[in-house]
């Protein structure tokens, strides 16, 4: 089961924070002299809580993405793979692999085998699309598509979708 109400109290706590930065109504150059100068004054304060609640959102989705793989034997992957690469679990792109991404997927996390060859194993989208539009990809593709219960990146407004081979490939 994914548990995600620890992001979405971080979400809460960061969206809290950019409100109060944002009501000073500062310009773009007046937060980059803020930054400049080490946060000072009561501007400082406030942009220095929103950027921490950022960076702690951002370290809570990368641990549930790291402990997404690890229940399934898998690690994340440093650098994303095309579709073809998942469908066909090569670890090298050819000259006609350009689709990183197409629609719906969206704020995709990437997945390899966790030891060697570290073949492509899955791709996690968090999607705003309906999950038929997930579906018909997968078709297209020749994947299989999974609604995840929950989404790390954006609970309660994204679909997370595991997108996987259609074939073994262990």
């Amino acid at each position: 089961m994914i548990d995600c109400s620890r992001v979405q109290q971080l979400m809460d706590t960061k969206s809290a924070a950019w409100e109060e930065y944002e009501e000073y109504g500062l310009s773009f150059d007046t937060t980059k002299a803020i930054f400049d100068s080490g946060f000072s004054g009561p501007f400082g304060a406030a942009l220095r809580a929103a950027l921490d609640a950022d960076a702690a959102l951002r370290g809570e989705q990368k641990a549930m993405s790291a402990a997404f793989a690890a229940a399934r034997g898998w690690r994340v992957a440093q650098r994303g793979f095309t579709i073809n690469q998942l469908r066909d679990g090569r670890n090298v792109s050819r000259w006609h692999d350009y689709e990183f991404s197409p629609h719906p997927i969206d704020h995709p996390e990437y997945f390899r085998l966790a030891t060697r060859p570290w073949r492509p194993i899955a791709i996690v989208s968090h999607e705003y699309s309906p999950f038929s539009e997930s579906l018909q990809l997968a078709r297209k593709y020749e994947l299989t598509a999974e609604l995840l219960p929950a989404s790390w990146y954006y609970p309660g407004r994204c679909n997370a979708v595991l997108y996987r081979p259609l074939r073994d490939l262990l």
